[in-house]
């Protein structure tokens, strides 16, 4: 059984080529985006990360770039798509198999704090959670793309326990795997909800959201 648990911070690094970072971005931002993670990165010594972005004919993944390109809709509310078949190249694909953790950022996001891998190890999904099963159902509108329904449309799914995606979460090799398996096509109903929509397929598996203060670890501008 999972219990909570505050990560420490870690000197020096433990086993952290176990980890992969994984910075979500889309066409838009990208060009922006890369150099400023790809330096930040560098300086903190961590070389086992990629950038995900969609809008492409094929998912296929860019070594040397580190870029995965996601053959799904590459607008706001297209993130439930995306953030899905990335996930499942990952656990695909044996370029990633080492790894026994994924650590999700927006592309806004910096490194604050290292965590200490031994108190996440046992984690299979955690972050700062949201329990209270309610949320901004109308968050999305005006930010999708033109035309789109979502703009006057509101999010009437359920709500379950979820990591704010704004903030960080990880993922274990378990949870990774478990989304590559099912056969699923209900992200088209999630609007731009990627982490509610990623709680709401390992809830079918029983697996919960674990409570890990990543505040301090990851930094957001729009979420502090």
């Amino acid at each position: 059984m999972q219990t909570d648990m505050v990560p420490r911070l870690l000197s020096p690094r433990v086993m952290i080529n176990d980890i992969l970072y994984i910075f979500l971005s889309h066409q838009g931002n990208i060009n922006l985006a890369y150099d400023r993670i790809s330096l930040m990165m560098k300086q903190r010594s961590i070389q086992d990360y990629i950038f995900i972005v969609g809008g492409h004919e094929k998912t296929s993944y860019n070594a040397s770039t580190k870029i995965l390109s996601v053959s799904a809709s590459d607008f706001y509310e297209g993130l439930p798509e995306k953030i899905l078949y990335a996930y499942k190249h990952i656990s695909s694909n044996p370029l990633f198999s080492k790894y026994k953790h994924f650590i999700k950022l927006d592309d806004d996001m910096s490194l604050g704090e290292d965590i200490d891998f031994n108190s996440i190890k046992n984690v299979d999904y955690g972050g700062v959670v949201q329990t209270y099963l309610k949320g901004d159902r109308d968050y999305h509108m005006g930010r999708c793309s033109e035309g789109s329904d979502w703009n006057n449309k509101s999010f009437e799914g359920e709500y379950v326990p979820w990591c704010l995606g704004g903030y960080g979460y990880i993922l274990s090799r378990r949870s990774i795997d478990f989304i590559e398996s099912i056969n699923d096509s209900s992200y088209n109903e999630y609007a731009s909800y990627e982490d509610l929509y990623i709680a709401t397929l390992l809830a079918k598996n029983n697996i919960r959201p674990i409570s890990v203060d990543f505040k301090k670890f990851f930094i957001s501008p729009d979420h502090k």
